[in-house]
């Protein structure tokens, strides 16, 4: 009987301690949620949150960086259509909800820009 209770003693304990492990882990940012779900990286990279893009284009840049080098309403009212940039509008509307669009802003302005090749 000793023995039954000092396993099972022994095993709730592991598997108390496995779960405080995974507890503590970081949670993944709202922005960048928001941004894989809102499949914007089938067109762009963002190298140092390690996304890399799924379509390979010329024209579509990495986004770490860009809040710092445009502002945030701009990025803003461009992903929404609302601005332009080198006078064109953003290809696809940002179809997510005002906060939605407020944490991948947000998100995008910690992000920094990967390192010139």
């Amino acid at each position: 009987m000793k023995n039954v209770l000092l396993y099972l003693l022994t095993a709730v304990m592991i598997v108390a301690l496995y779960g405080a492990a995974f507890a503590n882990t970081p949670d993944e940012p709202a922005g960048k949620k928001v941004f894989t779900d809102a499949k914007c990286s089938a067109c762009h990279s963002v190298q140092t949150a390690g996304i890399e893009a799924k379509m390979k284009k010329k024209d579509t840049p990495d986004l770490g960086g860009i809040v710092t080098k445009k502002n945030a309403e701009l990025v803003k009212k461009y992903l929404v259509k609302q601005e332009k940039i080198n006078d064109k509008n953003h290809p696809a509307q940002f179809k997510g909800t005002p906060e939605e669009l407020a944490k991948l802003v947000e998100w995008l302005g910690t992000v920094k820009e990967a390192p010139k090749k």
